[in-house]
Protein backbone atom coordinates (compact mmCIF):
# COMPACT_ATOMS: atom_id res chain seq x y z
CA UNK A 1 0.00 0.00 0.00
CA UNK A 2 3.12 2.43 0.93
CA UNK A 3 4.80 1.65 -2.54
CA UNK A 4 1.30 2.57 -4.27
CA UNK A 5 1.26 6.35 -2.63
CA UNK A 6 4.90 6.67 -3.41
CA UNK A 7 4.05 5.69 -6.99
CA UNK A 8 1.17 7.38 -7.54
CA UNK A 9 2.77 11.06 -5.80
CA UNK A 10 5.73 10.45 -8.59
CA UNK A 11 3.17 9.81 -11.31
CA UNK A 12 0.77 12.81 -10.83
CA UNK A 13 3.17 14.91 -10.43
CA UNK A 14 4.47 14.02 -13.84
CA UNK A 15 1.69 14.91 -15.52
CA UNK A 16 0.74 18.57 -16.56
CA UNK A 17 1.95 21.71 -17.64
CA UNK A 18 5.15 22.66 -15.18
CA UNK A 19 4.72 25.12 -12.48
CA UNK A 20 6.33 28.76 -12.87
CA UNK A 21 7.75 29.45 -9.28
CA UNK A 22 8.69 33.10 -7.95
CA UNK A 23 11.34 33.99 -6.06
CA UNK A 24 9.62 34.18 -2.27
CA UNK A 25 9.75 38.40 -1.43
CA UNK A 26 12.90 39.41 0.19
CA UNK A 27 13.31 39.24 4.17
CA UNK A 28 11.12 42.17 5.40
CA UNK A 29 13.55 43.90 7.77
CA UNK A 30 15.21 44.42 3.79
CA UNK A 31 11.97 46.90 2.97
CA UNK A 32 12.43 49.26 6.34
CA UNK A 33 14.72 51.94 6.45
CA UNK A 34 16.58 53.22 9.56
CA UNK A 35 14.45 56.56 10.56
CA UNK A 36 16.52 60.09 10.16
CA UNK A 37 17.46 61.46 13.50
CA UNK A 38 15.53 64.20 14.64
CA UNK A 39 17.51 67.75 14.38
CA UNK A 40 18.80 68.69 17.24
CA UNK A 41 17.27 71.64 19.05
CA UNK A 42 20.01 74.12 18.70
CA UNK A 43 20.67 77.98 20.56
CA UNK A 44 21.89 80.62 18.74
CA UNK A 45 25.30 81.38 19.60
CA UNK A 46 25.55 84.90 22.04
CA UNK A 47 28.55 87.08 21.55
CA UNK A 48 30.46 88.03 24.13
CA UNK A 49 32.48 90.98 22.71
CA UNK A 50 32.82 90.25 19.15
CA UNK A 51 33.48 86.44 19.81
CA UNK A 52 31.88 83.64 20.93
CA UNK A 53 32.64 81.28 23.99
CA UNK A 54 34.50 77.87 22.81
CA UNK A 55 32.48 76.02 25.82
CA UNK A 56 29.44 77.22 23.63
CA UNK A 57 30.68 76.53 20.19
CA UNK A 58 32.15 73.00 21.20
CA UNK A 59 28.80 71.67 22.95
CA UNK A 60 26.79 73.08 19.49
CA UNK A 61 29.40 72.06 17.16
CA UNK A 62 29.25 68.51 19.39
CA UNK A 63 25.09 68.21 18.70
CA UNK A 64 25.75 68.80 15.14
CA UNK A 65 28.85 66.63 14.34
CA UNK A 66 26.00 63.98 15.96
CA UNK A 67 23.35 64.98 14.14
CA UNK A 68 25.63 64.21 10.43
CA UNK A 69 27.02 60.78 12.14
CA UNK A 70 23.35 59.90 12.47
CA UNK A 71 21.72 61.16 9.46
CA UNK A 72 24.94 59.41 7.52
CA UNK A 73 24.48 56.20 9.14
CA UNK A 74 20.48 56.04 7.96
CA UNK A 75 21.57 56.91 4.18
CA UNK A 76 23.86 54.25 4.59
CA UNK A 77 21.18 51.39 5.77
CA UNK A 78 19.03 52.30 3.10
CA UNK A 79 21.29 52.13 0.29
CA UNK A 80 22.58 48.83 1.70
CA UNK A 81 19.20 47.73 2.23
CA UNK A 82 18.36 48.58 -1.48
CA UNK A 83 21.32 47.37 -2.99
CA UNK A 84 20.61 43.71 -0.59
CA UNK A 85 17.11 43.71 -2.52
CA UNK A 86 18.30 44.23 -6.18
CA UNK A 87 20.96 41.69 -5.56
CA UNK A 88 17.98 39.53 -4.50
CA UNK A 89 16.20 39.70 -8.05
CA UNK A 90 19.23 39.74 -9.68
CA UNK A 91 19.79 43.60 -10.48
CA UNK A 92 22.99 43.83 -9.30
Amino acid sequence: MRHLAIASLFLLTACGDPVKVNLPPPPAEWLTCEDAPERPALAPLTPNGGTYNKPEVDARDSAIARYLLALKAAHYDCADKLQRVRGYFGGG
